[in-house]
């Protein structure tokens, strides 16, 4: 190139996957968005597996195809983007490391379950959603869970027996009458 140089620093990473560490200096902006690696889930997309011989976790081009699959795999610091798309996702049974989930339009999770000490976010347009039974489940005491998505539950929205949830969204059930949160919320008990 003549006239012109570039430079790249942090971590770097091929095959649809991104990466940022720190922050990032964009045409003079400096943007920190994202604390470590993205892994992707798109349990529709050709070339999906949870099998990840022979293949980098952070590869966009072959995402995981379960979210449980994904967690297990992070690292702490790590964001889980699950793609835009109508798709519904087993149950997430527990956070095994402190990351961030973002569940994108059309995605539905059946319930989410958190005993470890980790910290976790939830956000984006899609939801969780346990049509028969409770949608968020805490239990551990040093579990935090902030959640900034839908939460639905038929017996509940969110049982919390030991933790806490920070709610920037909104918490339905069938069973009863439920309050909006906005900012950080300490929740105990049933909702």
């Amino acid at each position: 190139m003549t006239g012109t140089s570039s430079s790249l620093s942090g971590n770097q990473s091929v095959g649809g996957a991104s990466s940022v560490t720190g922050a990032t200096t964009l045409s003079g902006t400096t943007t920190g968005l994202i604390s470590g690696k993205i892994i992707t889930v798109s349990g529709t997309a050709a070339g999906a597996s949870d099998t990840r011989t022979g293949l980098n976790k952070y590869d966009g081009f072959r995402p995981f195809a379960t979210i449980q699959a994904a967690l297990n795999a992070a690292a702490s610091g790590d964001t889980i983007w699950v793609e835009n798309q109508n798709a519904a996702y087993a149950a997430i049974t527990n956070v095994p490391v402190s990351c961030t989930i973002y569940l994108g339009s059309g995605v539905s999770v059946s319930s989410l379950s958190m005993s470890s000490a980790t910290t976790c976010t939830i956000s984006g347009p899609g939801e969780i959603r346990n049509a028969s039974g409770t949608g968020v489940s805490l239990s551990s005491a040093s579990a935090i869970l902030n959640l900034d998505c839908r939460a639905y539950g038929s017996s509940g929205a969110a049982n919390i027996s030991s933790g806490t949830l920070n709610v920037s969204s909104r918490l339905e059930t069938t069973t009863s009458t439920m309050y909006v949160y906005r900012g950080s919320s300490f929740l105990r008990g049933r909702l």
